[in-house]
């Protein structure tokens, strides 16, 4: 009797010292790309480019729960999709898997995913345009687990101070695929995930070609929906050039 005593509290204490497996938590990204204008508008800004909390009622956040905002000023070629193993390690994330959430076909707005996490990690999720016109990321709003913030994302070198958005040039990052120096050493200093999700402009230096967008998310303790809201424009070269191919092709 005494030994099956000894054997059960054994037991017990390695039940006890063993840490119990993290519970997975649903997270939600939605993502959404507007023209420069209509972001503005939607903001209630006159195009000033003023940074920190949104005051008011947050109207671009509602109009796209609504899908109140017009088909026409929203930018649909921009699909947002996790990231592959190389880009998830270069920015300190666990690969997950992720599925659309799809909305009615008259209530368009969000592109929105969803995916089982564990509080503490943190995912990463890439936008890759591969058309050749808006390719400029001007402005971010992000709303994460507290109130709409609008953001500009300054180039990294420059940054002071953490920020919720940064620009980098994207031949840095393509060139650290792979490498977890890239998290480490050059974004987490500056990288301010402090509402749980951080925007990366990876700037695209090459004539034609569009900025990519890596959304770094921060897992929360409970189900969390983040929000990014993206302003495009027109770089200087686009419009020496006459402006879209197809509204070329229109004339």
């Amino acid at each position: 009797m005494v030994r099956w005593a000894r054997v059960l509290l054994l037991a017990g204490a390695c039940v006890l010292a063993c840490p119990l497996a993290a519970a997975a938590v649903e997270y939600r990204l939605r993502v959404a790309s507007l023209y420069e204008e209509a972001f503005y508008a939607l903001l209630g800004a006159d195009g000033t480019r003023r940074e920190g909390p949104v005051q008011g009622p947050p109207r671009l956040i509602e109009a796209l729960d609504r899908g109140e905002v017009p088909v026409a000023v929203l930018l649909g070629d921009r699909e947002v999709v996790a990231a592959r193993p190389g880009v998830a390690s270069a920015f300190g994330a666990v690969r997950v898997r992720a599925e659309s959430v799809q909305e009615r076909e008259d209530k368009i707005g969000w592109s929105e995913l969803r995916w089982q996490g564990k509080p503490g990690e943190q995912s990463v999720w890439v936008i890759a345009p591969s058309t050749p016109w808006f390719t400029e990321v001007r402005d971010v709003a992000l709303k994460g687990a507290g109130q709409l913030i609008r953001v500009i994302p300054h180039r990294m070198a420059l940054s002071r101070s953490p920020a919720p958005a940064l620009g980098i040039p994207l031949a840095f990052v393509e060139a650290r695929e792979g490498d977890p120096a890239l998290w480490r050493k050059y974004l987490a200093p500056v990288l301010d995930l402090s509402e749980g999700v951080g925007v990366v402009v990876a700037v695209n230096r090459s004539s034609g070609y569009a900025d990519y967008v890596f959304i770094v998310v921060r897992h929360a303790p409970v189900p969390t929906t983040y929000s990014v809201v993206l302003a495009w424009k027109q770089r200087r070269t686009e419009i020496e050039a006459g402006g879209r191919e197809d509204d070329q092709e229109r004339r």
